[in-house]
């Protein structure tokens, strides 16, 4: 029979044998290599759940931005092609380029409706569209040429519904004297007049285009509107 010495046991479970620095080191590679194997493979996982997310995100965008285009082509056609639904068809149309401004492709589609549309349809909405008018260097340069080109077409063709925007835009600067504004200016109790310099700039600079227009009629209607609003 194998016999065993108390003694020895004793001692082995006070004092497990010691390591040496070289064992150590190399069992805490061990552990940092699992844990970061463990960790790469985590990483791969959620990275397949992000890209398929991603994925069907992009999908989604793309749906939505087709049916978008689609519905302001299917209301520049009914704007186009009859008169039964023009105010439904303007305001939701207006509502979707507001919305959308940064698209390009939403603005070159508006640019196509002001080409097709007669443009007494867009009359009612000479107000909300002036008050978009900004600088020519904008965030959205397509958008700012949609609005010029469909503001300069209504004052060319519609000037007395369009003009009285224009120089109300114009003269933002303007004080009840009568000066232009140069920086905005305080006002009593600690508040202070602002003035969007760069809306007042495009709106000017949008009535030298139409002053100097080429067709006489719009010529003399502008200066009877001028006329109106400086005296």
């Amino acid at each position: 029979m194998l016999s065993v010495d108390p003694s020895v046991c004793y001692v082995y479970i006070l004092d497990p044998p010691t390591r040496t620095p070289s064992q150590s080191v190399k069992d805490s590679k061990g552990r940092d290599d699992f844990e970061t194997a463990h960790m790469r493979n985590n990483i791969l996982k959620l990275k397949k759940v992000i890209d398929l997310d991603e994925a069907e995100h992009q999908k989604i965008y793309q749906s939505s931005s087709r049916y978008l285009h689609q519905a302001i082509s299917s209301y520049t056609s009914v704007l186009e092609n009859g008169s039964s639904h023009d105010l439904h068809a303007v305001f939701r149309m207006l509502r979707l380029w507001l919305r959308n401004s940064s698209d390009e492709n939403v603005n070159r589609l508006i640019l196509d409706a002001i080409g097709k549309v007669p443009s007494h349809k867009f009359v009612s909405l000479a107000y909300q569209v002036a008050s978009r008018l900004g600088p020519s260097i904008d965030s959205e340069p397509k958008f700012q040429q949609a609005i010029r080109t469909f503001i300069l077409k209504l004052a060319l063709e519609h000037p007395h519904h369009t003009l009285y925007h224009i120089y109300a835009l114009k003269n933002g600067a303007r004080t009840e004297r009568g000066t232009e504004l140069k920086t905005n200016m305080p006002m009593p109790g600690g508040l202070e007049r602002t003035v969007d310099f760069g809306k007042v700039q495009a709106a000017a600079d949008l009535l030298n285009l139409i002053r100097h227009g080429t067709l006489s009629r719009e010529g003399d209607e502008h200066s009877q509107v001028s006329t109106v609003c400086f005296g």
